[in-house]
């Protein structure tokens, strides 16, 4: 019966968590694994996305390829990468199980997760282009449902749910971008950039409404649930992005981007 529990608890949270995207900006992988710290190190072709106005920061007509690149990052609100580990594989035993469910607050587990795809990318000087996609998501599932995975159920118990949620969208941006000089100073020099790009939607849902109720009796188990998913895929629009970049005696470079306006 845990299994059962067990295998319909993870299947729905994948559901909701595949499902679950919500609009964002680029990333690239190099970004992604610099926990997005990336505005001022964006350069060549990297700035698509990031900053158009690091462009101007290349010397001369340098020219820059870049055929494929994926970046991923996942995140939750209760375990670490260490608790993972510690766990992952192993026997539980009730303490175990225990020091699980206590790192998990009481509105539930939430986790979200983003992907960052660059394809066909080239920069020569001040001008850039780039095919990027874009896909991120969160969704959230109900404590009561772990506790019943690890403790199991008994006579006279009944569990009513309500916490579960998700939500997302997945996108192609088709980028051009471009960036020169906007003031030369005494410590250094200011640049401008700007980007524009077709957005192209790939796919859209958002987890409506989901519920669930499991009552044990001494007859069986009563359980009813249900879930309204709206979803939609198609849809394109135009975006910009806007930057501005300054080296500082060519030791400091500060970086100012808005994107997606």
């Amino acid at each position: 019966m845990k299994n059962i529990i067990l295998i319909i608890s993870l299947t729905a949270f994948c559901i909701l968590f595949t499902a679950a995207l919500e609009a964002s900006h680029y990333e690239s992988a190099r970004s992604l694994s610099m926990a997005k710290s990336f505005t001022a190190l964006a350069m060549d072709y990297h700035a698509i996305g990031i900053n158009p106005a690091n462009l101007a920061l290349s010397s001369g007509n340098n020219f820059s390829f870049e055929l494929f690149s994926v970046g991923a990052d996942i995140s939750n609100n209760s375990f670490s990468l260490s608790d993972y580990n510690s766990y992952n594989g192993e026997y539980l035993t009730e303490a175990d199980k225990n020091d699980i469910l206590s790192k998990i607050p009481e509105n539930g587990l939430q986790g979200s997760g983003e992907t960052g795809i660059s394809a066909l990318s080239f920069s020569r000087g001040q001008i850039a282009f780039g095919i990027t996609g874009h896909a991120d998501g969160k969704a959230s599932i109900d404590k009561k449902i772990l506790e019943l995975v690890f403790n199991g159920n008994t006579i006279g118990d009944t569990m009513d749910i309500s916490n579960a949620y998700g939500t997302g969208i997945a996108r192609m941006d088709f980028n051009l971008s471009y960036a020169r000089e906007l003031k030369r100073l005494g410590w250094g020099v200011v640049n401008w950039g700007i980007n524009l790009k077709y957005i192209y939607g790939l796919r859209y849902a958002n987890v409506e409404e989901a519920s669930a109720y499991v009552a044990t009796t001494l007859s069986g188990i009563d359980s009813e649930g249900a879930i309204q998913l709206k979803t939609s895929s198609g849809g394109s629009g135009f975006g910009i992005d806007l930057g501005l970049s300054a080296e500082y005696r060519q030791e400091w470079i500060f970086s100012l981007a808005v994107t997606n306006i």
